[in-house]
């Protein structure tokens, strides 16, 4: 567990907000899905928490590197989270500009779908060539010399391994 006092470690107020700004992101998303949240067994919440985890990366991009700074921020993880989120916020800014209000048109709007399943693609063919680059290198005979990481470069580096599972949730999302 990573000390308070190293630089970059632990999680912050700040890392905090960013995490429900990521909730209120993946609520929109779960909101017009058309299926409410029928109790602690639901599917829904598996999909609200991997939309709010997913979706915290952008925020939590910004928060530190513009408020907290740590030190040798941002890492791979860090970068390809804030990537992994992009698509999702994108969407739902898109299903948030809906003039009519009508969450069922919501979920099958032509607009809504490009932006997810684009930006999904996209996020995907970016980010795993830089993680290929990192871990398979050709040749490389010394280990990387970079800190041990952080929480969120791990959680970075974990979405994007898991991009399969992104890709599905899209799909439930989509319709």
């Amino acid at each position: 567990m990573a000390d308070r006092a190293e630089p970059g470690g632990g999680f912050t107020v700040l890392d905090g907000v960013a995490l429900v700004t990521g909730s209120a992101v993946a609520s929109v998303h779960v909101r017009s899905s058309g299926r409410p949240f029928e109790g602690p067994g639901d599917w829904a919440w598996c999909l609200f928490s991997w939309l709010t985890l997913t979706s915290t990366g952008p925020f939590l991009f910004l928060v530190r590197r513009f408020f907290t700074k740590p030190a040798g921020y941002p890492r791979l993880g860090d970068r390809l989270w804030a990537l992994a989120g992009l698509p999702w916020l994108l969407a739902a800014m898109v299903r948030i500009g809906d003039p009519s209000g009508d969450p069922s048109h919501d979920r099958f709007d032509p607009a809504y779908v490009g932006c997810l399943g684009i930006g999904l693609a996209l996020a995907t063919l970016i980010g795993l060539p830089f993680l290929a680059a990192r871990y398979f290198r050709v040749g490389a005979v010394q280990p990387d010399p970079s800190p041990p990481t952080t929480w969120s470069d791990r959680i970075g580096l974990f979405l994007t391994v898991a991009w399969p599972i992104q890709c599905a949730v899209g799909l439930v999302m989509m319709g």
